[in-house]
């Protein structure tokens, strides 16, 4: 949540990924930066171990999908996906939320 932000221990990736979790929990693979609207996202949900682990996930604290998965994609993201995801495993429990940021597709200037 957005007031455990000083227990939560983020790490940029070279391929701008935020690694996010406490110091129990499950660790989200999530985007760091922002993402542009029709593109495909892929959030991945890990053990503390390292390990893809099957995992519920959640989008504004609501569960997405019913099913256990190691992935959540989103295709042709728009606006209404951006805010706050997590994942939860039968391991790691739930890791925090982190929030997943939209962007318009950028326009190109008329000549």
């Amino acid at each position: 949540s957005a007031s455990s932000v000083s227990l939560r221990h983020c790490v940029m990736t070279l391929i701008c990924l935020c690694l996010c979790w406490t110091d129990k929990g499950a660790i989200l693979e999530i985007p760091a930066l922002p993402v542009r609207t029709g593109s495909d996202v892929t959030l991945h949900c890990r053990e503390r171990s390292g390990d893809t682990a099957a995992a519920f996930f959640s989008f504004n604290g609501r569960h997405v999908e019913s099913d256990f998965k190691s992935e959540l994609i989103i295709t042709n993201i728009q606006q209404f996906h951006e805010g706050f995801y997590s994942c939860a495993t039968d391991k790691s429990g739930t890791s925090t939320q982190s929030f997943l940021r939209v962007r318009g597709q950028s326009k190109l200037a008329k000549t």
